[in-house]
């Protein structure tokens, strides 16, 4: 199955999220799996914040934190 790995890059001294990418991607290969890496890079204003962007909109009406929380508190209670 191929599977998207999207990151929110910003620049290539970030080493931490470029393990996170490769191990990701190497258990993802050694499962059976056809992983591509798709690189996202988000706009920033001068102070350095992110700006809301309509992907990130999207992002965040289909992944909810609060509601994922207590759906993971529903499920395990």
């Amino acid at each position: 199955m191929k599977i998207g790995v999207m990151t929110m890059w910003k620049g290539v001294d970030n080493y931490g999220q470029q393990l996170q990418i490769f191990a990701l991607q190497r258990f993802l290969k050694e499962n059976g799996h056809e992983p591509y890496l798709i690189r996202y890079a988000y706009n920033t204003d001068m102070s350095g914040s992110i700006k809301k962007s309509s992907l990130y909109d999207k992002l965040l009406k289909v992944i909810n934190p609060i509601k994922l929380l207590e759906h993971i508190n529903s499920v395990y209670k």
